[in-house]
């Protein structure tokens, strides 16, 4: 079963002043169920994250990913921001829980970073990236984590 979503994209290009623009762009996207089509139940949640933050403040939040399939998946890792986390294997009914740092940085360290003009988007998406993992047989499966959006103030 496909869907269609919209995908938000930070685009930052290097301009002629060897200088780094910066822009918030949306773009429809068609992605894949692999739950339904592969027969495997895999809920990927966030905790504890923040409904607001300040630029300049570290928040921490934890990825839940829970095997409420028949099926035990192999390998899974965790791709996402800044994070790179290996989780080895997942049971039938099997929960796992990382803890995550994210830095939002303020607009004086993004401006020193990229360039001047440049700010974090708002709301700030956390969580963005994917979960990878194989079945018994070694076939590799991808899927989207979903982020939740934390408003500056």
């Amino acid at each position: 079963m496909s869907k269609a979503t919209q995908l938000n994209l930070l685009v930052i290009k290097k301009n002629h002043n060897n200088r780094f623009n910066t822009s918030f762009t949306t773009h429809p996207v068609t992605y894949l169920n692999l739950q339904s089509t592969q027969k495997f139940n895999i809920i990927t949640s966030l905790e504890n994250v923040l409904k607001t933050a300040q630029k300049g403040q570290k928040i921490i939040f934890k990825y839940v990913i829970t095997n409420t399939g028949k099926k035990t998946i192999y390998n899974v890792k965790i791709v996402g921001q800044e994070l790179e986390k290996k989780l080895g294997t997942l049971k039938p009914g099997e929960t796992k829980k990382i803890i995550c740092t994210y830095y939002i940085y303020a607009d004086a360290e993004l401006e020193e970073i990229f360039g001047p003009g440049t700010t974090e988007s708002n709301p700030l998406y956390v969580g963005t990236g994917t979960l990878n993992f194989e079945d018994a047989k070694g076939g590799k499966y991808t899927q989207e984590l979903n982020p939740v959006g934390i408003k500056l103030v």
